[in-house]
């Protein structure tokens, strides 16, 4: 579980670097790279979900993370077909702060994951 949550943190670190840099009209060719790697980041919460589970952490932190991974990508999804629309910008913002939170729910999940076995 520490290798997942290692991942989740980078990634997390990469994908708002990403993010930032389109903000900002840069790299907006690596959009593909945020796609799979925001993929990648669901497939580690997911996984560190179903290691939490065997731990026996509560369940609620474990649906809590699952119901993260699962929002994240569909908000991202939906800020590009808004691409032209004024919620456009309020639909990142919201973004950007489920992935920051992503990797504080995966965090606590690990952390209390850690404590009950």
């Amino acid at each position: 579980m520490k290798w997942l949550l290692m991942a989740i943190r980078l990634i997390v670190l990469v994908e708002v670097i990403l993010g930032i840099l389109f903000w900002l009209g840069k790299a907006t060719g690596l959009t593909q790279l945020h796609v799979a790697l925001g993929f990648l980041l669901v497939l580690c919460m997911l996984a560190l979900a179903g290691g939490a589970i065997a731990r026996r952490a509560p369940v609620g932190l474990v649906a809590l993370e699952i119901v993260w991974a699962l929002v994240l990508p569909v908000v991202g999804f939906w800020q590009l077909n808004l691409a032209t629309s004024g919620a456009h910008v309020a639909v990142q913002v919201v973004h950007l702060l489920l992935g920051l939170g992503a990797a504080g729910v995966s965090e606590r999940l690990a952390t209390r994951a850690k404590t009950t076995v």
